[in-house]
This record gives structure tokens, sequence and C-alpha cells, in this order.
């Protein structure tokens, strides 16, 4: 699984859940700093078919990876990963590993601009 963190307008969160492949949905806590009163930062986490088989295959490779090549921070994100049950969009600009093709493809699919148009009911 893979956490993706959006900006939504919120009369359309519950809209989330009824998106393909989103598998639940956190509000971050506390101030967000938004100026607009509408919107709000949430956590998506999405799933791919056979995601945990998926999932902890990619997750032993990037530990593989990082003990290769000594990079501390991809062997403890990924353990950490394995931990949560998920792994972050972001964690994969701490390190130089490709993002896996299929959560690539699913945070391509749910892009900022993907969203921009979401809130703006055009999807």
């Amino acid at each position: 699984m893979i956490r993706i963190s959006r900006i939504v307008a919120k009369d359309r969160i519950a809209d989330l859940l009824d998106l393909n492949f989103v598998s639940k949905i956190t509000l971050r806590q506390g101030r967000q700093g938004f100026k607009n009163p509408a919107i709000c930062r949430v956590e998506i986490y999405l799933q791919v078919d056979n995601d945990t088989e998926y999932f902890n295959s990619v997750m032993s490779n990037i530990v593989d990876w990082g003990k290769e090549r000594n990079c501390n921070i991809a062997v403890t994100t990924a353990n950490m990963a394995l931990h949560d049950g998920f792994i972050k969009e972001s964690a994969f600009d701490d390190f130089d590993y490709p993002m896996p093709k299929k959560y690539k493809d699913l945070c391509s699919v749910y892009s900022d601009e993907y969203f921009r148009l979401f809130n703006r009911r055009k999807i």
C-alpha cells in the first residue's frame, strides 16, 4: 500500500472512498495553515491488486538493494514500511531507488492535477 497526501475540498472527502484503489483515508491532525477553510490535506492509502504480496516483495527488494549499497535510509524506510503496512509516496525522494511501477502508475493517476479537477467536480 502506498500513502499519498493531497489537498481535497472538505465537501468531497467522503467521495474519496468511491475512487478506485482507495482503501482508506485519514485527515491530517492539527492546524493545516490553509487560508481557504473549504480545503484540507488528506492522507489517501492506495492499494493495487494483490497488494500484500506486491508490497512485501517490493519492500524486501528495497531492503536488499539498500544493504548492497550501504544505503541505511532505504533499509530503514523499507523496514518501517513493512512494519506500518504502507510506504509514503515521498519516501522515494529520500533514496535513489525507483518507485515501483504499479505504485508510480497510481500516483500518476491521482496527481495534484487530478485532485484540482476532482475538487471542482469535473471528475
